[in-house]
């Protein structure tokens, strides 16, 4: 479904309306996953929240772009170019932020509540899933799109992470587990900065 119904193909704001679903999804497991990882004392789960909120704010920034290019008739090169580059700054200060809580984590290990984590991460994987169906669809293949595809499919690796790390403490009751599995997301979040 490339277009939606009633498309003005000469006007068409398809891609849009794409990233403001996406964005309202990435909003419901932001706030599942914060809330989640607050009560569940896991910080897995909160860094893969954090790169929730990276995609969602990513996500905002792509709506706005979006419109600019299509409402506006703005440079679209640039603008594109502008979106790619603040999304990969965001992306390396979560890294920083969440790789150096990891460290104190693992040289501190808390009690983790595994048995929240794994549905909650569960959740987040599937809405991640929902994600990348809806931002498929598009025929675009611009840096705006390929920055969504490559960032939706990076948060859900990283909610399988915490999927296997949350199973992993269950069996174990190792709890560094935890930090070991952000600190793995801030080098996956990193890479991602990188590639952008």
């Amino acid at each position: 479904m490339p277009h939606f119904r009633n498309c003005d193909l000469d006007r068409c704001t398809c891609d849009l309306k794409r990233y403001a679903v996406v964005a309202v999804i990435a909003l419901l497991i932001l706030a599942l996953e914060l809330l989640g990882g607050y009560v569940a004392g896991s910080l897995a789960l909160l860094s893969d929240a954090a790169h929730v909120f990276d995609d969602f704010a990513s996500l905002s920034l792509a709506v706005f772009i979006e419109y600019n290019v299509r409402k506006r008739g703005k440079d679209e090169r640039l603008w594109r170019k502008v979106g790619a580059y603040a999304d990969a700054a965001l992306l390396f200060a979560i890294a920083a932020f969440i790789g150096v809580e990891a460290i104190g984590r693992l040289i501190e290990p808390p009690r983790v509540v595994a048995g929240l984590v794994l549905p909650i991460a569960v959740v987040g994987a599937i809405g991640n899933l929902c994600q990348h169906w809806v931002v498929s669809q598009s025929e675009a293949n611009h840096l705006t799109q390929q920055g969504r595809v490559k960032h939706i499919l990076s948060d859900l690796w990283a909610s399988v992470a915490v999927i296997a790390g949350a199973i992993a403490m269950l069996v174990t009751g190792w709890h560094w587990l935890d930090a070991a599995i952000s600190f793995g997301v801030a080098v996956w979040i990193a890479k991602q900065a990188i590639a952008l």
